[in-house]
């Protein structure tokens, strides 16, 4: 048997005929009035100097507005498509260590994260701000691991793991006012920016003894240490204009150590 493998697999995953529940009374074509939507910056204040340039968008045909809503539930013609591919290479425990590596990408073309507008499928023109020419998002995700375990000297085993992810692409939104209704506005390309990548190291230490009473059964002793060097990058943030934009939401926990012990037989 060898000592060593690679394997690489590529996927594919397509979604059609997403149902969506929507007021009939305001369909895709009735928002036919062209405006521009005022940017108001990172700041979300109007009229200083961080403002960005206007929003082409539209509102509602007037005739419509003041309709009141028609509910229904059907099909809207999004597709989301999803492009996966995955390399791993092991090398099976010989000469007191193993290692296990893989990496992993996806390509998205989708409507994009759930905060990055008012609808999740397109329901309005507005909600094709800043997409791509196939009136998707484009944006990219990947994760990596390395794993090795490594026998030491005097019967200690230790095994750290490396795991590495990139952040989330987004752009800065803010919300506007039309005359339907308040709505989130993506205020530039989903991609122009990337959260923190989040590269972690975890790693156990075990000592294992015999017990001379019962053979063929082993006490080990480990220690576990998560996020052994103590990062701290960012998971997720605020994308929304205002006093909390960049603001951080979630962030990787601190150091934790841990002690157990485990019985083998």
């Amino acid at each position: 048997m060898p000592n060593f493998s690679l394997r690489a697999g590529f996927v594919y995953r397509g979604i059609r005929q997403n149902r969506q529940r929507l007021n009939a009374n305001q369909p895709f074509d009735a928002f036919n009035v062209p405006v521009a939507i005022a940017d108001p910056g990172p700041d979300g204040i109007r009229g200083n100097a961080d403002d960005g340039k206007p929003v082409a968008g539209f509102n509602l045909d007037p005739a419509l507005v003041s309709l009141q809503p028609y509910n229904v539930t059907r099909n809207v013609p999004d597709k989301y498509d999803y492009y996966n591919l995955e390399v791993t290479a092991n090398r099976r425990f010989t000469r007191g260590w193993s290692l296990l590596a893989a990496y992993a990408v996806r390509w998205n073309r989708d409507n994009g994260p759930g905060s990055t507008r008012a609808n999740s499928n397109v329901l309005t023109p507005n909600d094709l701000i800043n997409t791509e020419e196939d009136r998707r998002y484009h944006y990219t995700y990947w994760s990596g691991k390395v794993q090795v375990t490594y026998d030491a000297p005097w019967g200690i085993r230790v095994s750290p793991v490396l795991r590495a992810q990139a952040g989330q692409q987004w752009g800065r939104t803010f919300v506007a006012t039309m005359n339907y209704g308040s709505i989130r506005v993506l205020a530039e390309p989903l991609n122009t920016r990337r959260q923190d990548t989040i590269l972690i190291v975890d790693t156990r230490v075990e000592k294992r003894f015999p017990l001379p009473l019962r053979p063929g059964v082993r006490l080990g002793v480990l220690v576990d240490f998560f996020n052994m060097f103590n990062a701290n990058p960012v998971e997720s943030l605020q994308w929304s204009s205002g006093s909390s934009f960049l603001r951080p939401t979630a962030i990787v926990p601190p150091r934790i150590v841990r002690f157990g012990v485990k019985l083998d037989w």
